[in-house]
């Protein structure tokens, strides 16, 4: 009996050291491999992660609710998890930080989203949305095109990216509302070519009746390069300030040579014109010249301009050779004088003669009117000659 205790404690002690051996072996090995023990988190039916600790995921939980910005942190609901003791890597287990963030994005009421806070109040807090380009575009709207622009918000806006509640979260078209109402400073340097418009001179001739008229130098504008400051509150300029005004070119003056000449008839012309004997075709005092012979437009005759019904007088004994509608002259008569001499009285209200009739000089012929090509009451007079017409100036004592 005694034999058999003592054989079974020394199988003890056999077993009871081979256990320690095994134990100090397992020890060994764990510390050797990096083996250790950890804890399964079963977070919503997902194993997630595997944490030293359970208190780690106290840990986590404190530092997610504690990023959720601008919200009742007990309105942040986390779910609980379930635990499960296990070994594990030590180079693989989660830290607390990691943890949190696993905990956000698992999260049904966190939303990532971006925080607009203007002159330090939240204005919208939006997700989905680039808050920061929309700014950008907000500033940009106003800057005038060719210039330097720098824009600035006139109140504090600033923009925080971070978790909010989801019952913080703005929609799009809030936030975009409340960006467009934001007034922008905007302050451009625009330097533009400015035409500086060049003067005109005029030149007198007696070689040339009145009215005539013709660019003898032509007038060129200078340029001038202003640099400006413009400042501007929501596109409406409030300051404009010049910087520089540089001369890139001087305008050049425009000479302009003008008749003064009531007629330019010849010596010789002049000589036949006095011998007629014509007398003025209107009533002294009646008339005013509104156009010469020629005066740079191929003028035929010479334009008397009176109120419509005033006589018109034949200026010499003739033959009535045209009377009636001549196209562009309106209601229009010729008269023979002989010697090839002939008088157009044009633009008439009325005709007091038929072709063939005799007519004396200082009969009233014609009433002046403003038919045909006319912009106003007168008589269009001219002297014809064989055909071609003359200067009638001086056949009626004008020049």
């Amino acid at each position: 009996m005694a034999k058999k205790i003592i054989l079974e404690n020394r199988i003890l002690v056999k077993i009871s050291s081979f256990c320690l051996v095994g134990l100090i072996a397992l020890i060994i090995s764990i510390g050797t491999t990096g083996v250790t023990v950890g804890f399964k988190v079963d977070y919503k039916g997902e194993e997630i992660a595997v944490i030293r600790e359970t208190t780690v995921f106290d840990s986590a939980k404190i530092l997610a609710v504690d990023s959720v910005k601008g919200g009742n942190s007990k309105n942040v609901k986390l779910s609980k998890p379930s635990f499960h003791l296990t070994l594990t890597i030590s180079n693989r287990l989660t830290d607390d930080k990691s943890l949190a963030n696993m905990l956000i994005d698992r999260a049904d009421n966190i939303v990532y989203a971006t925080e607009l806070k203007v002159n330090g109040k939240t204005a919208a807090c939006v997700s989905n949305f680039d808050v920061e380009e929309y700014l950008n575009s907000c500033l940009a709207k106003y800057n005038i095109d060719g210039a330097e622009n720098s824009s600035e918000f006139v109140d504090k806006v600033e923009t925080q990216k971070g978790y909010f509640l989801a019952e913080n979260i703005d929609n799009v078209d809030t936030a975009v509302s409340v960006m467009d109402k934001l007034s922008v400073k905007t302050v451009s340097t625009l330097t533009s070519d400015v035409q500086v418009p060049f003067s005109t001179v005029k030149e007198k001739t007696s070689a040339q009746v009145i009215g005539y008229s013709e660019v003898k130098t032509a007038g060129i504008n200078g340029v001038n390069r202003v640099t400006e400051k413009i400042v501007t509150l929501n596109g409406v300029e409030s300051e404009r300030t010049e910087l520089s005004n540089e001369v890139v070119s001087s305008p050049v003056t425009q000479v302009v040579v003008v008749g003064t000449a009531r007629s330019v008839a010849t010596a010789s012309q002049r000589k036949v014109a006095y011998s007629q004997g014509f007398i003025f075709p209107l009533p002294k005092s009646s008339y005013i010249v509104t156009a010469y012979y020629g005066d740079g437009r191929n003028h035929k005759g010479v334009d008397l301009a009176a109120d419509a019904g005033t006589p018109i007088y034949v200026v010499k004994d003739g033959t009535v050779v045209s009377s009636g509608w001549d196209g562009n002259y309106g209601y229009s008569m010729i008269v023979d004088h002989g010697n090839g001499i002939k008088t157009r009285y044009s633009h008439a209200s009325k005709l007091l003669y038929a072709a063939g009739e005799k007519v004396y000089a200082g009969n009233t012929i014609a009433l002046v009117g403003t038919t045909g090509m006319s912009t106003g009451n007168h008589l269009h007079f001219e002297v014809m000659i064989n055909g071609v017409n003359y200067d009638p100036a001086p056949y009626i004592g004008l020049g």
